[in-house]
């Protein structure tokens, strides 16, 4: 898509081109994004701060729910090689994975994204969101 044909979208749009800067738009494409999430937060009145608290409050809630059923899952876990953070593991083998499904070893051997430390890092930061500055 080249320039102009970005400008000609923003033309046919007149509600977008209000913030359109005619003279710095080429330099900061992404200026646009942030003028207008300014003006608007200015229109509607947002409370950043409530919205912050909310969202934090409510992704909070989530992860220590996830954090709760993995903890629990690992608790009704059976066999005499459970070790904890299976249980996040366990939940992540892929169908037909037979060999880590029935093998702990091999299922702790497989390379899988998510771990326990990361539920935990991500309720640090939900709980660190309200501090964060306007983004």
């Amino acid at each position: 898509m080249t320039s102009n044909t970005k400008r000609k979208e923003i033309d046919r749009t007149p509600d977008l081109a209000r913030f359109v800067d005619e003279g710095t738009a080429h330099r900061d494409p992404f200026g646009i994004a942030r003028r207008v999430a300014r003006q608007l937060r200015e229109e509607v009145g947002l409370d950043l701060e409530t919205v912050g608290s909310f969202l934090s409050e409510r992704l909070l809630v989530r992860l220590e729910y996830l954090e709760a059923g993995v903890a629990e899952l690992e608790t009704n876990m059976t066999g005499p090689d459970v070790q904890p953070g299976d249980a996040i593991l366990g939940l992540q083998i892929k169908d037909g994975d037979v060999d880590a499904i029935f093998d702990a070893a091999v299922m702790r051997s497989r390379n899988y994204p998510l771990s326990a430390a990361c539920v935990r890092g991500w309720i640090e930061r939900a709980a660190a969101l309200p501090q964060l500055a306007d983004r």
